[in-house]
């Protein structure tokens, strides 16, 4: 799981990391950039594989990839609203990081792109989790009034 996390860390951050503007910027990256980028990957990482061993249940990896992937969505499918409506610029704490990417020599669209590709699944992934928790501590008698609940209790209580 440790590794999982890694990789999809690594794979959604790649067009960044090997573009020329972030890889060569006038000034340089401080070295504990890329640090922090593997820190961020690893605490990840062992937050998914400690979920998945706690509750001795695989569904966190399920869930995991599941904010992963939806999170890649909302960044492609925000990116060109955040862009052309907001000039990048949405009220929000992460436009730090689309002023970062645009003072490294990024386009609006590229930096709305990579913040998104950067935050957006972090953020899906957690309230993945959080969404998944709740669900998961519900009764089964709450859960047996939902349309075909009954079911899911029957096959958890088999």
């Amino acid at each position: 799981a440790a590794l999982v996390g890694v990789a999809i860390i690594v794979i959604l951050a790649w067009r960044i990391y090997t573009s020329p503007a972030y890889t060569d910027p006038a000034n340089g990256y401080p070295t504990w950039v890329l640090g922090a980028i593997v820190g961020i990957g690893i605490v990840a990482a062992l937050g998914v594989g400690g979920f998945i061993l706690y509750r001795r249940d695989a569904a966190g990896a399920a869930v995991a990839v599941a904010g992963a992937l939806t999170g890649i969505v909302a960044a492609i499918v925000s990116a060109p609203i955040a862009a052309y409506l907001f000039g990048g610029v949405t009220g929000s704490g992460v436009d730090v990081i689309v002023a970062a990417l645009r003072q490294g020599g990024s386009d609006v669209y590229n930096a709305s792109l990579g913040q998104g590709l950067f935050s957006d699944p972090i953020d899906k992934t957690i309230t993945s989790f959080v969404v998944f928790i709740i669900l998961s501590s519900l009764s089964p008698r709450l859960i047996a009034r939902f349309p075909l609940g009954d079911r899911t209790v029957a096959t958890s209580a088999a």
